[in-house]
């Protein structure tokens, strides 16, 4: 069963990489870089849609995504594809809608949307976790998350304890 912020949600069973569509909001007009469209979890997409709309102010192009959402099959493909780089299968943020690749055109921490991120998306509710950071466990200067993610993530494991709560990001 799970619990969320989402009354939609309630006693349904939901699982990484399976989340229901009521779970999920579609950013409007926004694709990723094979033409899928932008999904998270509905809670974090409000404040996904306004980083967006910052990236934008500042650069004056769309932030270049490479995956949002990404269910069950595609982390299986990414694991298979991506080796280390990619989480295993059933555990990937992208998984519960609550991360983002970008596309670093190989500039990796140099890149000056990997800056302007790095400084400006915590603002929006996401970061790049120290494990991604350069020197990090597994650098990944691409991949970015809802902070307090964990947070979400335990409120679809925790459903034993009662009605939903809300979750404030640290």
């Amino acid at each position: 069963t799970a619990a969320s912020l989402n009354p939609e949600l309630s006693g349904q069973v939901v699982k990484n990489g399976r989340l229901p569509e009521t779970a999920l909001k579609t950013i409007e007009g926004v694709k990723d870089s094979k033409g899928r469209p932008a999904k998270f979890l509905a809670e974090v997409a409000d404040e996904f849609e306004l980083l967006l709309k910052d990236f934008k102010a500042h650069f004056g192009v769309d932030l270049p995504l490479n995956d949002t959402y990404r269910d069950y099959d595609r982390q299986v493909k990414a694991k298979a594809e991506h080796g280390k780089k990619a989480a295993p299968p059933g555990s990937s943020k992208h998984g519960w809608g609550l991360a983002f690749d970008f596309d670093t055109s190989g500039q990796f921490y140099d890149s000056p949307y990997y800056q302007w991120l790095y400084v400006n998306a915590p603002k929006r509710g996401f970061w790049n976790p120290p494990w991604a950071q350069m020197g990090g466990s597994n650098e990944e200067a691409w991949h970015f998350e809802a902070i307090g993610a964990d947070k979400y993530i335990a409120i679809f494991a925790n459903v034993e304890q009662g009605p939903p709560i809300p979750v404030e990001a640290d």
